[in-house]
């Protein structure tokens, strides 16, 4: 069972609770959060209306209690469910979300589990990878990951579309880095290159080229940075 907690207005947020949380089992919903309408936060769903599942009814809190409920009701999930806000205000929640541990870690140990069975039931006739080489290359992985994710977010705000980012995000850190890792004349500039810094954290040599760990994860830093910061800039100014 997710733990959930939903953001809304005493509107959207109730109605979206009733189509989808109401009798659901596989969620239980430990709060709303209430803004822009005065005078809901410290009042109760009602039981009524909550069903079965809810016999006290959900408590509503203030959204600036946010990351206090997420920490203290572990929660796993946090829905967004009202209109009439900028982009950037949206984005500034989920952050506070990510931030305070919504997305849980569970994922990410139950990931490393199977990563490490596989690796040992097909290495065949291979050497067995040593759980140092596993972990190293898993952290690798989550690493590239968690970067390509943040640049999208950045570009796709800059872009003012979500379309084609990921795919062209993916086509850059992996195919056309892998083309211009070769291209011999740009020599120390290809440290910059996502899919190098990736290589090099996940414990590869580099034909040509000498990349230390600590610039390889700054690297990885920078790209994300970069995009947020562009992503950033461009919806405040859209805003203005």
């Amino acid at each position: 069972m997710k733990r959930a907690v939903i953001l809304g207005a005493a509107g959207r947020d109730f109605h979206n609770f009733n189509v989808v949380f109401r009798d659901n089992p596989a969620y239980q919903v430990v709060a709303f959060t209430a803004t822009q309408i005065p005078n809901i936060a410290g009042r109760r769903y009602p039981a009524e209306l909550a069903g079965k599942l809810y016999p006290e009814g959900i408590p509503i809190y203030p959204e600036n209690d946010l990351e206090r409920l997420i920490r203290a009701r572990g929660v796993d999930v946090v829905v967004f469910s009202y209109s009439d806000v900028a982009h950037s205000t949206v984005m500034h929640l989920a952050s506070r979300a990510v931030a305070a541990g919504a997305v849980t870690l569970a994922i990410l140990a139950a990931a490393f589990v199977v990563v490490t069975i596989c690796s040992v039931a097909l290495a065949g006739s291979a050497p067995v990878p040593s759980l140092s080489e596993i972990v190293q290359r898993d952290a690798a992985v989550l690493a590239f990951g968690a970067s390509a994710a943040l640049v999208c977010t950045g570009v796709a705000t800059f872009v003012r579309s979500r379309g084609p980012v990921m795919a062209s995000v993916i086509a850059f850190g992996v195919l056309i880095s892998q083309l211009l890792l070769h291209v011999s004349f740009l020599g120390d500039l290809r440290q910059l290159l996502p899919l190098a810094a990736f290589e090099r954290m996940a414990g590869d040599t580099l034909s040509g080229l000498s990349i230390s760990l600590p610039i390889a994860i700054a690297v990885v830093v920078a790209w994300a940075v970069a995009a947020l910061a562009a992503g950033g800039w461009w919806a405040r100014r859209a805003e203005v």
